[in-house]
């Protein structure tokens, strides 16, 4: 008489659950591809004005005596990076967050992902473009400056040491004594 155990009914309609609840909808499947060619475009222009721009040594020298691309290790690295970002924690709760108010209010988060990263390439490239701008300025700035800058930032330091000089030989003539050894230095 030995009893049977139990089977869970539950993990069929559970998983059955979760299939229709992933599944795309035959309306959000056009914009589905949609994004995903957005996406796929993307990656296709920056690769290639990457390739074109870093293969032709006239633009900026990036490239070695033999057409190589120098920078492509680090261009590597630094998509690689990118990706890495995408799934930092504050990234993940924004977009999280977006989804599940859009979901209270009834509508579809299909492509709050691509429009978050959307939003966040182009405040990084304003950032870039406005710090490219402010050190081409400040470059200007400090050719126009040099100069004058050199003669401000040495005066301190060269009236400083002069004063030690002068102090010291003003003290009845014991420059050598104060420059050779503290031991004899008796003071003004």
């Amino acid at each position: 008489m030995a009893t049977q155990a139990p089977e869970r009914p539950l993990v069929a309609p559970v998983r059955a659950s979760l299939r229709a609840h992933l599944r795309f909808e035959r309306e959000e499947i056009p914009r589905l591809v949609g994004i995903l060619g957005v996406v796929a475009a993307l990656h296709v222009i920056g690769f290639g004005l990457f390739l074109y721009y870093n293969s032709q040594p006239q633009y900026h020298g990036l490239t070695d005596g033999k057409g190589a691309l120098v920078y492509a290790g680090a261009a590597a690295l630094a998509y690689g990076l990118g990706l890495r970002h995408a799934f930092d924690a504050d990234h993940i709760a924004a977009i999280d967050d977006s989804t599940r108010l859009m979901l209270q209010k009834g509508r579809t988060p299909l492509g709050v992902g691509l429009a978050f990263s959307l939003g966040h390439s182009t405040i990084v490239l304003a950032m870039s473009a406005a710090v490219a701008v402010a050190a081409t300025a400040a470059t200007r700035f400090a050719d126009g400056y040099a100069d004058i800058g050199g003669t401000i930032g040495s005066t301190p330091s060269g009236s400083s040491t002069w004063s030690s000089w002068w102090a010291s030989c003003a003290c009845g003539g014991r420059c050598a004594a104060a420059t050779t050894s503290r031991s004899t230095w008796t003071g003004c």
